[in-house]
């Protein structure tokens, strides 16, 4: 119904803020395109489609939704120690070592654990950190 034209961004001049894309034509600039109204029969075959989509989705927002709650409360949410959360962060270090090669100071400031922390779950937790890289 429309052509496919080129768009320039103009910016305010103190903020450098995007006012508005405009279409750009060779000589002239416009803010506005004008396309025709498709006929009738096109409108209400659309309108009846996006109805029936609109619902369809409606419905399977809800069903899951409801599926979601049912989860949750049928089992129950158990908090992790403040302890098994280090060791968590020290092998996700550990591994991003193995596998991306990123030192253990910078996957020690990523995941906010201190570096003689980490060395100490290391030591006393070796078998487990030999087993993920295969030893």
């Amino acid at each position: 119904m429309g052509r496919i034209t080129a768009v320039q961004k103009l910016y305010n001049s103190t903020s450098r803020k995007n006012i508005f894309p405009y279409l750009k034509l060779p000589d002239k600039i416009y803010n506005k395109v004008v396309f025709s109204k498709p006929d009738e029969s096109l409108s209400t075959e659309y309108e009846i489609r996006r109805a029936i989509q609109l619902q369809r989705l409606k419905e399977e927002s809800i069903d899951s939704l409801k599926y979601n709650v049912n989860e949750l409360s049928n089992t129950e949410i158990k908090k992790l120690s403040k302890s098994q959360t280090d060791l968590d962060k020290a092998f996700a270090i550990h591994e991003m070592k193995e596998t991306e090669g990123i030192t253990i100071r910078k996957g020690c400031e990523m995941l906010n654990l201190k570096k003689d922390k980490y060395y100490q779950l290391k030591k006393d937790n070796s078998s487990m950190f030999a087993v993920s890289v295969g030893i």
